[in-house]
């Protein structure tokens, strides 16, 4: 096993577990930095692994009453939708642009969180 990508797991699995956010964002970094994967291909590894993590993170968050399921199932299903068309938008946008919308994205969000 690649410890540098495992490494990526951890790091991605904590800030998700704490922040609910974010793991993702270290994923892509982590597999285009260590493992020298694609843009693309970093995009889609990373949403493999949400299933698996969201799982872990949803039981011990719900066994300690957190979770807000009327508000989950709307979510779910929104997401579900959303990740349809931003799959299919993503496997046709230049691996260059690809990046560069992560990064800008990620700043946006950088900054409305460090204002609010």
């Amino acid at each position: 096993m690649n410890w540098k990508i495992a490494a990526t797991g951890i790091a991605s699995g904590f800030l998700a577990g704490l922040l609910g956010v974010g793991g993702g964002i270290i994923t892509i970094f982590g597999l285009v930095t260590f493992a020298g994967a694609r843009q693309h291909v970093a995009h889609a590894t990373s949403l493999a692994a949400i299933p698996p993590i969201a799982i872990i993170g949803s039981l011990m968050f719900a066994s300690a009453g957190r979770v807000d399921f009327a508000a989950a199932v709307p979510l779910v299903v929104g997401a579900m939708v959303g990740v349809l068309i931003g799959t299919r938008v993503m496997v046709r946008i230049d691996e260059t642009v690809l990046r560069r919308s992560l990064g800008v994205a990620t700043f946006l969000v950088g900054v409305r969180l460090i204002l609010s």
